[in-house]
């Protein structure tokens, strides 16, 4: 069973005053108790169940302490027990101290009986139970106001931090910042700010900020602080006004705060501004420029199938932007009916990352007939699939008209260097001719109409007649090509007709001509051109030979590297000759326009630099290899 007697300790060396207390203790009816009785304190610290004890009555007087030291001491070893003393010393300023000492009662002895004794046991335990509680109460709270002092200090450095983070990034922003209040009176302000305007702080605390934007702003655009007051974000464009009366463009973004307030940042748009007007500068320079050099940019959004045109694209096409909306579609309607499928061959080759350059024909509304140069390249993404195409077209038929010009007054110097053997090649059927009528009138004279001799002059006359024709045919149409239209054409055929142009010469008597073609060979390009370079290159190489030694024509599909490894869809022409080859001195210059080594027999110089232009403007390269002593050797190259 539980014990609930209460567990008393008794230190008091007069024996009959501890029978007294015991005697008073059993005729009490209260409580039940157990009594334990010590002479000397030092017992105090040998007992066994010191620590079930639940009230000490001391005595002041004992052997080994005396007087208060013994609260003292018995508040030390008897930790967090009441204690009542019992003293025979009636002392009113000894029982206060004795409390203050940590004792819950002060008794007299002589004064006590059995009832005041257990009032005083139960008034000193309700009372060490009350201090109990008040000390734990007291050092909970203690406890938690550390705790909270200790979190209001955090969290006031916390604040601190903060405030200071945030005040650095104000000052150190790039942009003004405005505090103002709900009358748009400014409140606080950043360094940029007073950097901005050319105040001080204090200056500037002391404005409206209506005061720094000027009176006819404000009457076009109101100041719209009441709409952020109520919670809206406004950003506009505005004009402030510096300390010194110049005026600074700004863009205003304005919020409100948590506590009311607004704030306001400012953006200087001086640099934007500039930076604005210089790109709307180079816009229009590039516009004009574009107008000028008739060529126009686009580029097509691929995955979103949008296009832009810019103005000059318009104006080659003669649209109007206002009323044309650009597609790859109805470009292609631009596009010449015979030109339109190189046109889309090219586009889509470009989507799986061919780049492409060439020329081709559009038709204007009003029908008329313009060449143009296009040139696009396309970007690709992460995927490997095409996004974007970015190009130029250019209007070139002016350019061209040019160029169709000086050809032809090059073929023209051409055709004039090879007439005087053209027409000794002429003189001969001619002379053949004009002996077949002398023989075919004679006859008639004389009445003499044989039939079968009638029959073999005629013949004859029609043969040199027929050479002749093919002769001048020739030279004509080398003349009369004048259109600037590209088309497949057959390499080997124009490298024959070429070479039958100059066999009417009669310069290729004392020359071997050796050819080595490699089958049908088929580039793009035009006819009437092709034939100009090849005779251009084929008269240079007579001309290095003084008309005689070996000339190699070949033709085949352009290989390189050692292994011969296939270059791509390109063909090739090498025409090359036993001459005494180009010195290193002339080597770098034979393509330059007006240079010329044959000053004396009438050369200006132009032709194998046309022939330059020309191969380059086919998209194609050509290139000469030669050692003195060696002759030279000339590398056509042309796409396919």
């Amino acid at each position: 069973m539980t014990d609930n007697r209460l567990k008393i300790l008794l230190i008091e060396d007069n024996p009959a005053d501890a029978l007294l207390v015991k005697e008073m203790l059993a005729e009490t009816r209260s409580f039940s108790c157990e009594l334990t009785h010590v002479d000397r304190f030092e017992k105090c610290g040998t007992l066994p169940d010191r620590e079930r004890v639940d009230i000490v009555l001391l005595d002041l007087t004992l052997p080994d302490v005396q007087g208060l030291e013994t609260v003292v001491k018995t508040c030390d070893i008897m930790a967090g027990k009441p204690i009542v003393v019992m003293s025979g010393i009636e002392d009113e300023d000894l029982a206060i101290k004795a409390l203050q000492e940590g004792a819950q009662d002060y008794l007299v002895k002589g004064q006590v009986d059995s009832d005041l004794l257990a009032r005083s046991i139960r008034y000193a335990m309700e009372r060490k139970l009350s201090e109990d509680s008040l000390w734990k109460a007291y050092t909970e709270l203690e406890r938690r106001v550390q705790e909270r002092t200790a979190e209001l200090v955090e969290a006031n450095q916390v604040i601190r931090e903060s405030e200071k983070k945030y005040r650095m990034l104000v000052e150190q922003a790039s942009d003004g910042i405005f505090i103002l209040d709900e009358d748009a009176c400014i409140r606080d302000v950043n360094s940029t700010a007073c950097k901005m305007l050319g105040y001080l702080p204090e200056e500037l605390l002391k404005l409206n900020i209506r005061d720094i934007i000027p009176d006819e702003d404000l009457s076009e655009v109101p100041l719209r602080h009441r709409e952020v007051l109520a919670g809206e974000k406004v950003v506009i464009e505005r004009r402030f006004r510096r300390k010194n009366g110049t005026f600074i463009s700004v863009e205003v973004s304005a919020a409100k705060l948590e506590d009311g307030r607004l704030q306001t940042i400012v953006r200087d748009l001086t640099e934007r501004k500039k930076a604005e007007e210089a790109i709307r500068r180079s816009e229009a320079s590039l516009a004009e420029a574009q107008r000028i050099a008739h060529i126009g940019n686009w580029d097509w959004d691929i995955q979103n199938n949008e296009l832009y045109w810019s103005d000059e694209i318009y104006r080659i096409l003669g649209l109007d932007p206002k009323h044309f909306r650009p597609d790859f579609g109805a470009f292609l309607s631009f596009v010449h009916p015979e030109d339109r499928e190189l046109v889309k061959r090219v586009v889509n080759e470009a989507l799986y990352g061919r780049p492409y350059s060439i020329d081709h024909r559009i038709v204007l509304p009003d029908n008329t007939v313009r060449l143009v140069h296009e040139e696009a390249d396309v970007t690709f993404g992460e995927s490997g699939e095409p996004v974007r195409m970015i190009g130029t077209i250019q209007d070139i038929t002016r350019k061209k008209e040019r160029e169709i010009q000086l050809i032809m007054s090059e073929r023209l110097a051409a055709l004039g260097q090879i007439s005087s053997g053209i027409a000794h090649e002429i003189n001969n059927p001619l002379a053949a001719i004009a002996a077949c009528a002398e023989g075919l009138l004679n006859r008639i004279k004389k009445g003499r109409f044989e039939k079968e001799i009638f029959r073999n002059y005629l013949d004859i006359i029609t043969q040199e007649v027929s050479r002749c024709k093919g002769i001048t045919t020739s030279m004509l149409s080398f003349v009369r090509e004048t259109t600037y239209q590209k088309k497949d054409i057959d390499i080997n055929y124009v490298l024959d007709k070429t070479m039958e142009l100059i066999g009417f010469q009669g310069r290729l008597k004392s020359v071997s001509v050796l050819k080595k073609y490699d089958g049908p060979l088929i580039a793009y390009g035009s006819e009437g051109e092709m034939r100009q370079v090849f005779l251009a290159v084929v008269l240079n190489a007579l001309d290095a030979m003084e008309n005689k030694g070996s000339l190699t024509l070949e033709t085949g599909v352009y290989k390189s590297g050692p292994e011969g490894e296939t270059r791509g869809s390109s063909v090739f022409v090498r025409i090359s000759d036993t001459g005494e080859g180009i010195s290193a001195e002339y080597a770098g210059r034979i393509f330059d326009s007006f240079f010329t080594t044959k000053s004396e027999k009438g050369g200006i110089g132009l032709g194998l630099s046309i022939a330059n232009k020309i191969i380059k403007d086919h998209n194609g390269s050509i290139f000469v290899t030669s050692e003195r002593g060696k002759g030279a050797s000339f590398l056509i190259v042309l796409p396919v």
